[in-house]
């Protein structure tokens, strides 16, 4: 647990563990049942990659007020790194005193598509965790 900016948090890294949103109610209705409604925690999830959409929404519901995207945005950043270069090989290779193709192989062209796609998958999970128009500090 840590104290950070007035939010009680309890931390989670379930690793390689499925997220159960119910083990969530659970907990939540057993602190409720104990100490009221105050005795509520906000919830963080250090993972959520390999979970749905609802399992999302759900975590939400049940006090999830963060959740990393770590893998998803170094994946959304990476991939299209990836399809540049296969897409570009012979561009991309100095091979034999070649010199390439410098449009091709200069990092600003693959390095601002990388950004792009990094920066829809934030928007993406902005969208998915119920962040739209909300802040950390709103009732």
């Amino acid at each position: 647990m840590c104290r950070n900016s007035g939010i009680l948090q309890i931390k989670n890294k379930p690793g390689n563990v499925k997220l159960k949103p119910k083990i969530l109610k659970d907990g939540q209705d057993a602190l409720e049942k104990a100490f009221g409604p105050e005795g509520r925690f906000y919830l963080v999830f250090h993972g959520g990659s390999g979970s749905s959409l609802d399992e999302i929404h759900e975590a939400v519901d049940y006090g999830v007020v963060k959740m990393n995207i770590d893998t998803d945005t170094q994946y959304a950043f990476t991939r299209p790194i990836v399809d540049h270069i296969f897409k570009n090989y012979d561009g991309v290779l100095k091979v034999d005193g070649e010199v390439g193709k410098k449009k091709i192989y200069d990092p600003r062209t693959y390095l601002a598509m990388a950004e792009n796609a990094m920066a829809e998958r934030v928007k993406q999970a902005v969208i998915e965790l119920r962040g739209v128009g909300t802040t950390l500090f709103m009732a």
